[in-house]
């Protein structure tokens, strides 16, 4: 690719300027003379943007003018001639033209290349301004991609093995990926040994000794009928006895009035028809009272039966009401202990269901943790695998790389010291020294080896445009066109087309 010319208007400090470029363009002048403009100018017409890559370009429109308007005309790779304008308001851009029709920045890009990759080309310093993760990912995405084949194919055979199936696109959201499952099944595991440890607890408990209440309920069975007839026959003949001698005495006594004689001296006899003397009245009440005193006599007797059996039931039913007041207290006592007996049997077919079932979950936990295990350390064995595909994919990015540079270096990855493991980076050296205490002429030298670096692996030969060249007197020209801008004290802008020799003074 190559430049012809650039013309400006109301561009930052210049109102109208027309320049001509040839395979080695040397810019002269003293400080704000406009030598860093032309390549703002350029970068502007091809992508749009400053140069440090944002397209914040409301300030380069000169004080006082609605407009910055720049018409940049170059050779394509191909040898075709194309001629851009791009106009820039203070709000938005106005216009974008390509060979006089409107155009789009995609088209530009499909033209000139893609922004960061020419940035870094035809600005050396380009990279040195990105943050690092943009950097990591600008060199990452230059490089040729190497299949994962030819990765895996350097690695150890279980390693390789281990990765079968996996998508290799990103090894590091792949390694993070595992890493969270690991975590999750660690805290499984965990989660798993602490209710395996109770399940065992509760397999492993005592199980007391079933208590036999047959011969508790059968005292109690027979306590309870007994409290039902204590005692009852015995005191029923009882008192049918004392009813008996009840009904004997009264009738002996209802005897013993009625052999009253009713006779008097004088009556005739209902029988023989005589009149009744007072001999015979007297004679008569003597067999009255002989017959009323053997009444009496008998009626006494039943009469004693009849006290003695009273007794005698008055004391049986005391003595069965102490003997039912004694059962009655057994039975309770042996209704609480048949009752406690029975809670603790339920409690012992408890413990010997939480058993059975805690042995199951034993087998069903320790079963689960030993596919947990192996899937842990199958996970494991992914992670390293990851890891190596890792390492040996830096080393190899590294090895890509490496053939591009002399004195500058990138590292892209970087060996985790306690894992082991390979984290990316970005590390930009130029003979061995970080950028931050490079000087000015060993930072232009570092991104002059990047920009040759990127022209490489791109295929392309970007221009290539070099501020501060005076700070360097001797340096490697880059293949391509080639403009380096120096500052000469008190002299105006000149911008001088050398011969195509480009000594590189």
């Amino acid at each position: 690719m190559f430049f012809n010319s650039l013309i400006l208007k109301n561009f930052k400090g210049t109102p109208w300027a027309s320049y001509e470029f040839g395979p080695e363009t040397k810019i002269y002048g003293d400080n704000r003379t406009g030598k860093t403009t032309i390549a703002e100018a350029i970068v502007f017409a091809s992508h749009g943007t400053n140069l440090n890559g944002s397209n914040r370009t409301e300030n380069f429109i000169m004080q006082g003018a609605k407009s910055a308007d720049v018409t940049l005309r170059f050779t394509d790779d191909t040898g075709k001639q194309h001629t851009i304008t791009r106009a820039r308001g203070k709000q938005k851009q106005l216009y974008l033209t390509l060979d006089g029709a409107d155009a789009t920045q995609e088209k530009m890009e499909e033209i000139i290349g893609p922004r960061k990759q020419f940035m870094a080309a035809f600005w050396p310093v380009y990279i040195l301004g990105i943050g690092d993760s943009e950097a990591r990912e600008f060199f990452v995405e230059l490089l040729p991609k190497i299949p994962p084949e030819k990765i895996l194919e350097n690695m150890d055979d279980p390693f390789r093995e281990a990765l079968t199936g996996f998508n290799l696109s990103d090894p590091q959201k792949l390694a993070g990926q595992i890493r969270d499952e690991i975590k999750a099944v660690e805290k499984e595991i965990a989660k798993l040994e602490g209710a395996l440890e109770e399940a065992q607890k509760i397999a492993g408990q005592a199980v007391p000794d079933e208590i036999d209440i047959t011969k508790l309920e059968e005292e109690y069975r027979r306590l309870d009928a007994a409290l039902q007839g204590s005692h009852k026959d015995e005191i029923t003949m009882l008192e049918r006895e004392v009813a008996k001698l009840a009904g004997e005495y009264q009738t002996l006594k209802r005897q013993y009035e009625s052999l009253s004689p009713t006779w008097k001296p004088g009556d005739i006899c209902p029988t023989c028809g005589q009149v009744i003397g007072e001999e015979v009245i007297e004679k008569a009440a003597k067999a009255v009272n002989v017959q009323k005193e053997a009444i009496k006599e008998k009626a006494n007797a039943v009469a004693a039966r009849g006290k003695k059996a009273q007794a005698e039931l008055k004391a049986l039913k005391e003595k069965a009401a102490q003997d039912v007041q004694g059962m009655a207290a057994r039975r309770d006592e042996l209704l609480k202990e048949i009752t406690a007996a029975r809670e603790q049997n339920a409690v012992r077919m408890n413990i010997l269901r939480a058993k059975e079932k805690a042995a199951e979950n034993v087998t069903a936990y320790q079963e689960q943790l030993r596919q947990d295990r192996e899937a842990l350390d199958r996970m494991r064995v992914e992670l390293q695998a990851v890891a190596q595909y890792t390492a040996k994919q830096a080393e190899m990015m590294s090895e890509a790389l490496v053939a591009h540079f002399k004195k500058a270096s990138v590292n892209l990855f970087e060996v985790v010291k306690s894992t082991g493991e390979v984290k990316p980076v970005f590390k930009l050296l130029y003979d061995g020294k970080p950028v931050q205490v490079l000087s000015t002429s060993e930072k232009v030298k570092l991104g002059l080896e990047i920009s040759a670096a990127v022209k490489e692996l791109a295929g392309k030969e970007w221009p290539t445009f070099v501020d501060n060249g005076e700070s360097i007197t001797e340096f490697e020209a880059p293949r391509g066109q080639f403009f380096v801008a120096k500052v000469v004290e008190g002299k105006e802008l000149e911008v001088i087309c050398a011969d195509a020799q480009r000594s590189a003074a």
